[in-house]
């Protein structure tokens, strides 16, 4: 990422960002007090904020998936749900009751059909659990953590933490 600056509707600027770049399997804790425009570079690197100016590359056939502080949610099925933005008919019950028991939410499987307003319905500790169900699902090559786990206990947010690094490859 280079010469990134992220800016706001009118043009005023949010934050500019340090170039930087990442070899597969690096990590990087982006840290900052509140307003200084994490967020806002998570969403560039998804490519969801294009306010701005820079250039951010992603490697080719790169699969970017982002875990904000308050998951997305689409309607419909619990499976759906989890799998987003995956479509849940290519994704095999098994694995994601797999995934839904290493993120702590086992006492869901039985609902995975289940139609619902899931943002609603499962708590902020639930939704961010199934965020992290759904890296597992998903298997992203670039995982974006932004505040992932900031509704859980320290120790509870390690563990999922920890279970990332154990359960996700590290791309070639």
């Amino acid at each position: 990422m280079t010469g990134l600056t992220l800016q706001l509707p009118n043009g005023d600027a949010i934050a500019k960002v340090p170039d930087f770049g990442l070899a597969p399997g690096e990590r990087l804790i982006v840290d900052g007090p509140s307003g200084a425009g994490k967020s806002s570079m998570f969403r560039a690197l998804a490519g969801v904020w294009p306010l701005g100016e820079g250039v951010i590359r992603i490697p080719k056939g790169a699969r970017v998936l982002a875990l904000p502080q308050r998951p997305y949610f689409p309607l419909g099925s619990l499976k759906q749900a989890l799998c987003y933005p995956m479509v849940a008919a290519e994704v095999d019950d098994g694995a994601v009751r797999e995934a839904m028991a290493a993120a702590g939410l086992a006492h869901l499987a039985d609902r995975l059909a289940e139609e619902g307003e899931w943002s609603t319905v499962l708590s902020g500790g639930e939704q961010q659990r199934g965020g992290f169900a759904r890296a597992l699902i998903n298997r992203p090559t670039i995982l974006l953590l932004d505040e992932a786990a900031s509704t859980l206990e320290e120790a509870e947010a390690r563990d999922l933490f920890c279970m990332l690094e154990e359960r996700l490859p590290v791309p070639p």
